[in-house]
Formats: C-alpha cells, sequence, structure tokens
C-alpha cells in the first residue's frame, strides 16, 4: 500500500519531526484512495480516527464495479436535478442539488479538461445528444449517458470502450474520489441510494 514509504517522511529525523508536528507526507501516493484511508488512519486526536468497521467500508476496498456504480447514481441524480430545472452551473433553488455538490468538489487538471481526454468516435456520438462542458458534473452525466445508452452505440465507440467500468476508471482515476469526497463531505450521504456505501 505504502510502496515502502513512510507515511511521516523518509529518514529518520524527518519522521520524528513530521510525528511530533503530525505531518503525514503521504501526497507522493498517485492513489488518491490510499491517499484518502491513510489520512483517516492518521487523523488527529486519535479519537477521531475510523473505527475498523469504517475501514473496511473505505473506497479502497470496493470492487471497480462497485465505484462506477457510485458515480452512476450521482449521474442519476445530476440528471433529475436538470429534469427539474436546474442549469449544470447550479445554485437556482434554495436547497442543495447534487449539481451544487458536484461543482464544489476538488478536482485535477484532467477533469477540468476531460473533453480533450476522450477519443473522438465516442465524443462525436455523445454529442449528438448534448454539448458537454469541461466540468465535473458534466463529466459524471456523460458517464452515465455513455453507461446507459452503451449498447446504442456505434460499434467503434463501443470498441474503443469495451467495458465502460475500466474505461472511464483509468482513463479519469481521480474521478470516482472527487465525487465519493462531495457526496461524503454533503448531507446527501443519508440518502437511501448513498446510505449503504457509507
Amino acid at each position: 500500500m505504502s510502496g515502502g514509504h513512510h507515511a511521516y517522511g523518509e529518514n529518520g529525523l524527518e519522521i520524528t519531526v513530521s510525528i511530533q508536528a503530525n505531518w503525514p507526507k503521504i501526497t507522493h501516493h498517485q492513489n488518491k484512495e490510499i491517499v484518502c484511508l491513510v489520512s483517516d488512519m492518521l487523523t488527529m486526536p486519535p479519537k477521531d480516527r475510523p473505527e475498523f468497521p469504517a475501514i473496511l467500508k473505505h473506497p479502497y476496498f470496493w470492487a471497480d464495479e462497485k465505484k462506477l456504480r457510485f458515480v452512476l447514481i450521482a449521474g442519476s441524480d445530476v440528471l433529475r436535478d436538470m429534469k427539474h430545472g436546474v442549469p449544470t452551473s447550479g445554485a437556482v433553488s434554495g436547497r442543495v442539488t447534487m449539481i451544487d455538490i458536484l461543482n464544489t468538489a476538488e478536482h485535477d487538471n484532467i477533469l477540468s479538461d476531460w473533453t480533450s481526454h476522450v477519443e473522438h468516435a465516442i465524443m462525436k456520438e455523445m454529442r449528438s445528444f448534448r454539448q458537454y462542458k469541461n466540468q465535473l458534473v458534466e463529466l459524471v452525466l456523460f458517464v452515465y449517458n455513455c453507461c446507459l445508452h452503451f449498447d446504442k452505440l456505434p460499434a467503434i465507440a463501443r470498441e474503443i470502450m469495451e467495458e465502460p467500468t475500466k474505461y472511464f476508471l483509468s482513463k479519469f482515476p481521480t474521478l470516482f474520489m472527487s465525487v465519493y469526497k462531495a457526496i461524503k463531505a454533503s448531507e446527501r450521504r443519508e440518502k437511501v441510494c448513498y446510505k449503504p456505501f457509507f
């Protein structure tokens, strides 16, 4: 999990100082799920750390299909919000929508420019239904629509994607954790469809 790296540094002095100051140095990990899990387990004070059952429910231990299912549920909520007149820029009504939640989520440069990372054949087909913008909420909607209409896509698009779960999670490795952390930090996590994930 750690790749042989200590969570508080590389040498004895650095580790000692970092432990005393509670400055974990786990940012060298590429896997955001590991960073999230280890950060939770090193939270100070120790009483605020997750208990063992909560650790076992952490997304690091989820199958890829479960991760994509979580993103698809969020996509379904985005679509429902849009049907109720909420634009993907959000902030229309007095209530917090899934669009609002995703618009405040942390995300990296790949997610900010996601349309340039999708093959032309797939983008061309999906843009015949909607002009997608470079926003996280639009990517979640794109993933939802691609999976929902996968069987209707042209053969070339299906061949490129082959397996949507692997395609989207490898193409956008930080997508799932961006969505997960945003929902976890919101009241939406108490909704029936999200509660089993937490």
